[in-house]
């Protein structure tokens, strides 16, 4: 029993002078809830018990799952399998963050430009492809990106002068 209390002191310093961090990385906006969290989950894994750390684990499921505490690339794969199920608005707001986090991010760049060319923002589609092109010069895809949204922004036109024509009759 000595023996526990002896390491767990001794866990607790050693998280206390290295900060945490192993947690603050993915925690930076939170880094005492991090911190806590963090230390938990490693003296719940320390001595095996298993409460402390699947309650520790879970707070941490709780907190992404708010996306409180989301890195730029779990919001881009987050932002990517929103734009497959068809939700762009969702996804926009994903790539938006992961930028924000991480701006020279070309692949979250590019995703945004191809979800703002669902959304008819062509000109905005253009810029982020054009960003993601200096970000990444090597980036194939992007040339295929932009051909893209200047055919769906000249099909849009087109579309809608035919409806235009159509309303004249």
């Amino acid at each position: 029993m000595m023996l526990d209390a002896i390491v767990v002191i001794c866990s607790a310093i050693i998280f206390i002078l290295s900060g945490g961090q192993i947690f603050k990385n993915r925690f930076s906006n939170n880094s005492l809830l991090a911190a806590i969290l963090g230390f938990l989950a490693a003296a719940g894994t320390l001595f095996l018990v298993k409460d402390v750390r699947e309650i520790a684990l879970e707070l941490l499921n709780v907190n992404v799952k708010r996306n409180e505490f989301l890195t730029a690339s779990e919001y881009y794969l987050r932002g990517n399998e929103r734009m497959s199920q068809g939700k762009f608005q969702d996804a926009l707001s994903d790539f938006d963050a992961a930028i924000l986090i991480k701006p020279d991010y070309a692949q979250a760049l590019l995703s945004r430009a191809k979800v703002k060319t669902e959304l008819k923002d062509y000109i905005s589609a253009l810029i982020d492809a054009e960003s993601a092109k200096k970000s990444m010069p090597s980036l194939v895809e992007v040339d295929n990106v932009k051909k893209y949204i200047e055919s769906r922004a000249k099909l849009d036109s087109l579309s809608g002068l035919f409806e235009e024509m159509d309303s004249n009759k």
